[in-house]
């Protein structure tokens, strides 16, 4: 009887080990978000410094050439950003899945389809202050 009671107890530890405790659980949600969100925070901080610096040394003129200079970055943060609501829709994050789905393809519609793809938006000064606006929200 003992024996098989410390079996039971051997065999009960390997299955909660290899099913995962709750505390493994929460710190792998833990590690993941900050590990998405220091992406994020770092692209959106490239692209405010960029912005920035290119307006302290260049004035005026770097308005003009905005897109063809941080797009691509803008390009891969906005991308990233549908993984916030999905982490929404999975129960990751509690945040509403609605608003974080709204916001998602308000950006993604001007980023990709007024900005993208119509050529004479992209050396706009507009966009100039959408991104730097989008990136100091983000930060």
């Amino acid at each position: 009887m003992e024996l098989r009671a410390k079996e039971e107890e051997r065999l009960n530890k390997l299955r909660l080990e290899s099913e995962g405790s709750p505390e493994t659980l929460t710190n792998l949600r833990k590690g993941y978000l900050f590990m998405y969100n220091l992406v994020q925070f770092l692209g959106f901080s490239w692209i405010f410094v960029n912005l920035t610096v290119r307006f302290c040394i260049l004035g005026k003129e770097s308005f003009y050439d905005t897109f063809h200079t941080v797009a691509d970055m803008m390009y891969f943060c906005q991308m990233l950003a549908v993984v916030e609501t999905i982490n929404a829709a999975i129960g990751v994050t509690t945040s509403p899945v609605l608003p974080s789905l709204i916001q998602l393809l308000g950006r993604n519609f001007i980023l990709f389809i007024i900005f993208g793809t119509m050529e004479e938006m992209q050396n706009k000064a507009v966009v100039f202050f959408v991104f730097y606006l989008w990136s100091a929200i983000e930060i």
